[in-house]
């Protein structure tokens, strides 16, 4: 039987970032970086299924509705900095997997100008999902994941063709990832039970949708790569032995 489970993309970029996760009898929010009408208007006016939402860090293009959502009374779990901001949000302790619901979250830290988590999520439903996005590296390796949530935001080439390649340049970019690092983080982590691979947060000015797909593609010999686009819904099947 085919799993119900499935990703879509709210918003994925420098404008905010939302995802919902979205399993048959439940949902898990990924960042509240737009509007919390927007997200509401996404979930069709319908908050029910919502276990929780985890937030990667404290930006706004991912922490925007935080208040919101906590007044709604949706748990939402974050940093120890977001917390300070927000006091009721809950913090996953590193290392350990927390339940929520048919999820469970084990955060992992990643280099960012702030502190910042990577999120392996598990369900059922989907198998194994890695989320990570605002990170200059991601150097775990992580068995058997199903499917990919993860930062390609920009390239080098395209910065250096553009001159943009100084101080301050380098300064904002590196702390995102570059496709280089994209692609050798999935290439140190690929293996038959990947299933689906979804590239998000692109620079608005220093990346090639089309580019990025195909080099990614090209360099895993592996067809299930997308982009993360506004409305963008991909099915999340589980490997099946």
């Amino acid at each position: 039987m085919k799993s119900k489970s499935l990703i879509r993309v709210i918003s994925s970029g420098s404008c905010g970032n939302a995802y919902i996760l979205e399993c048959e009898n439940e949902i898990l929010l990924l960042e509240l970086g737009v509007s919390w009408k927007d997200i509401v208007k996404a979930l069709g006016f319908d908050l029910s299924k919502i276990v929780a939402c985890v937030v990667t860090h404290q930006h706004s293009d991912h922490a925007k509705s935080i208040k919101d959502a906590i007044k709604t009374g949706i748990p939402v779990y974050s940093t120890s900095e977001v917390q300070l901001i927000h006091p009721k949000v809950k913090t996953p302790k590193m290392g350990e997997k927390t339940r929520i619901g048919g999820f469970l979250i084990q955060p992992l830290l990643v280099p960012h100008s702030c502190e910042c988590y990577a999120y392996i999520i598990q369900h059922e439903e989907f198998g194994k999902l890695v989320f990570a996005t605002d990170c200059s590296a991601f150097k775990y390796k992580i068995k058997s994941v199903n499917h990919w949530l993860l930062e390609a935001n920009y390239s080098e080439q395209i910065l250096i063709d553009k001159m943009c390649d100084d101080d301050l340049g380098r300064s904002l970019y590196g702390n995102h990832l570059e496709l280089e690092d994209t692609v050798a983080a999935l290439k140190a982590n690929f293996c038959s039970a990947t299933q689906s691979i979804i590239l998000i947060h692109l620079s608005d000015s220093n990346s090639n949708k089309k580019e990025f797909v195909r080099r990614v593609k090209e360099e895993l010999g592996f067809e299930a790569v997308y982009m993360a686009e506004r409305g963008l819904e991909i099915p999340l099947e589980k490997e099946e032995f």
